[in-house]
């Protein structure tokens, strides 16, 4: 009986355990987005949100390319997640939130922001459906007016390693209990 109860201890701490440290796992992303006369892509670094599927983005770097050239541009992390901010120069309202792998949007009207080494803010944001009502359009803006609609993408995070490394400790546990049990210690009389 002894084994038993502390074996469902193990496993109880475990299951515990396991979603406060996927919470503070990281997640890296990549994008693209492509329209008419501009492209862009780069990386994204975020956690995963209280909503299944959700993730809110910390840090990440893109280029933009226009007409007018190429520019480096770094996201402006909201510090008021899970709700929305104002961007520096209060043009955008932001939260910088994304949904991969989900049916619809992958960013919300509140969308990303990033920053440019000079001040220039760059939203990219979905704004629902187009044509049939299965392609999903996305609004890019710089506060200098200048703005376009288009396509984006966004990869799908892989499990961590700390998640398998979790499911596998899990499964060693489970393990350790079957074959601690004493015979006829789960029939039912």
């Amino acid at each position: 009986m002894k084994t038993f109860s502390l074996g469902l201890l193990a496993l109880a701490t475990a299951l515990a355990i396991s979603p406060v440290a996927l919470a503070q796992a990281t997640y890296n992303f990549t994008f693209s987005f492509t329209g008419v006369g501009f492209s862009g892509q780069g990386s994204l670094v975020g956690v995963l949100g209280s909503t299944p599927g959700t993730y809110y983005i910390t840090g990440g770097t893109g280029t933009f390319t226009n007409s007018s050239g190429s520019d480096t541009y770094s996201l402006f992390a909201n510090h008021n997640q899970p709700g929305t901010a104002y961007s520096p120069s209060g043009f955008f309202i932001y939260d910088d939130k994304v949904t991969p792998g989900t049916v619809g949007l992958i960013l919300d009207v509140d969308g990303l922001l990033f920053i440019d080494s000079r001040g220039s803010e760059l939203n990219l944001w979905g704004n629902g459906v187009k044509g049939n009502g299965t392609d999903t359009w996305y609004t890019w803006y710089l506060n200098s007016g200048y703005n376009g609609g288009g396509t984006f993408s966004i990869t799908v995070p892989e499990y961590s390693g700390l998640s398998i490394l979790l499911l596998s400790a899990l499964t060693l546990v489970g393990g350790f209990i079957f074959k601690a049990r004493k015979p006829g210690m789960f029939q039912i009389v």
